[in-house]
This record gives C-alpha cells, sequence and structure tokens, in this order.
C-alpha cells in the first residue's frame, strides 16, 4: 500500500485520533485507534468518507490520485505527503503533512475545518467535474485532430533514413 506505513507510524503516536482504512490493509498493525473498513462499493465509501473530518495520504509520486478526489468530493480536506502532483490537485484544500509534523498540521486544520471543507467541495465540483472535464478533452482532440500533421524536415529525414543517423553517430 502507498505510504501505509507512514499512517501507522501517525496511527500509532496519536492514539486519541481515529483512523479509517478504506481497501486492502492486511499489514495494518492492531491499534485500537485503527479500525479497518476493507473494500467498499462507491455508496459505502462516499458514506465512510463524510464521516471523517479529513483525508489522510502519503501516497507517493502520483499525478491526479483517485483516492483524493473522492475525499474532495466528500469536502474532506487533505493532508498529504508533498510528492507527486498532490500540492497541485489538492490546492488550498488541504496541507502537506510528515510523521513528524502530523500533530500540529492536523490541528491546524481542525481549526478551518469548515471553511477547508466547503472548500475541498467546490474543488471537487469545479476544477475535476467529470462532464466539463471530458467536454474538454473532446475540444482539444477535435482541435488537434483538424490540424494538418506538421513534421519538421530533420526528423521527416529520419523517418525516411530508418534509423540510419543513429547508427553512423554511435547512439544506441
Amino acid at each position: 500500500m502507498k505510504g501505509a506505513s507512514k499512517i501507522y507510524a501517525v496511527a500509532a503516536e496519536h492514539p486519541r485520533v481515529d483512523f479509517v482504512l478504506c481497501g486492502n490493509f492486511p499489514d495494518a498493525p492492531e491499534l485500537p485507534n485503527i479500525q479497518k473498513s476493507g473494500v467498499l462499493d462507491r455508496e459505502q465509501l462516499a458514506e465512510v468518507l463524510r464521516s471523517c473530518k479529513a483525508m489522510l495520504t502519503f501516497s507517493q509520486n502520483e499525478a491526479c490520485p483517485n483516492h483524493v478526489l473522492e475525499a474532495l468530493a466528500c469536502g474532506l480536506p487533505v493532508l498529504y505527503g508533498d510528492s507527486g502532483a498532490m500540492r497541485e490537485v489538492i490546492g488550498d484544500c488541504g496541507l502537506p503533512v510528515t510523521v513528524e509534523d502530523f500533530g500540529s498540521q492536523f490541528t491546524s486544520l481542525l481549526q478551518t475545518l469548515p471553511e477547508l471543507s466547503r472548500a475541498a467541495r467546490n474543488r471537487a465540483e469545479q476544477v475535476f467535474n467529470p462532464s466539463r472535464n471530458f467536454a474538454q478533452y473532446v475540444e482539444h482532440i477535435q482541435t488537434a485532430l483538424a490540424r494538418p500533421i506538421r513534421i519538421p524536415w530533420r526528423k521527416r529525414w529520419l523517418s525516411a533514413a530508418g534509423g540510419m543517423l543513429a547508427g553512423r553517430v554511435g547512439l544506441k
């Protein structure tokens, strides 16, 4: 699981905070503040997420992780390990966090929870709305298809030469 060991470490260090794991976490420690919900269908997942105050993720190098989009759609601010595109995806709807500063960051998040929750839901609706985004994808694809293909002369020559240039200069 991506970043699960860090979540376990945070849970162990913060026994007064409850953690709900959604999905398959066979290596999760048996701690009184960790609840394993298992794999859930969409409705169950939304219900569980809405019962929480925030999402915590230490997922690494993800471009646009579904679990973050699901949290934002449910109005959950996100505490996240600053990796990949997390900062761009989450925007001002959460805070970067490490195992060491979880306590202070979670406290800061709780102080503005109503505002962050509204911002999270609004971000999901405005930035990640499938209806809006799909229409934009179709428009960009149609625009690209309508343009003539322009291949620079150098690349035309390379294509016609069948890669001989690479052999001449010793590239592998």
